[in-house]
C-alpha cells in the first residue's frame, strides 16, 4: 500500500508496538492497522469524501520493549526523507505533537 517500498514498511511495522496504514487514491482510502507487525483486520476501503486527493499516512508508535528512548527528531526525520525517499512527491508532515 502507498509509497513506501514493502520491505522498509516491513521493516518499521516489526518494530512497532502500533502502525496504522491510510492511503487515498483513486477515489478510495484504504486502510489496515498493526500491533507489534500484526494485521489485525484486512485492508478496509470506503469511499473518498475527504478533500484528500491522493496520498499515504503511517501513524506509528515505535515499540517500548525494543527502545528506551521512543521520541522522534524532526530534523533527522526531514534529512532521513530527504536523503532516501527524494522520489517523495507532494509534502512531508512531521506530526510535532510526538516530540
Amino acid at each position: 500500500m502507498g509509497d513506501l517500498p514493502f520491505d522498509d514498511l516491513k521493516l518499521v511495522n516489526s518494530l512497532c508496538e502500533k502502525l496504522t496504514i491510510t492511503v487515498w487514491r483513486n477515489g478510495k482510502i484504504y486502510e489496515q492497522d498493526y500491533i507489534r507487525g500484526v494485521p489485525q483486520h484486512s485492508v478496509t476501503s470506503e469511499t473518498n469524501d475527504s478533500k484528500i486527493p491522493h496520498g499515504t499516512q503511517i501513524l506509528l508508535k515505535p515499540d517500548t520493549s525494543i527502545f528506551e528512548d521512543t521520541q522522534f527528531s524532526k530534523e533527522k526525520l526531514q534529512n532521513w526523507i530527504n536523503e532516501n525517499h527524494c522520489e517523495l512527491k507532494g509534502n512531508v508532515m512531521i506530526d510535532e505533537r510526538l516530540s
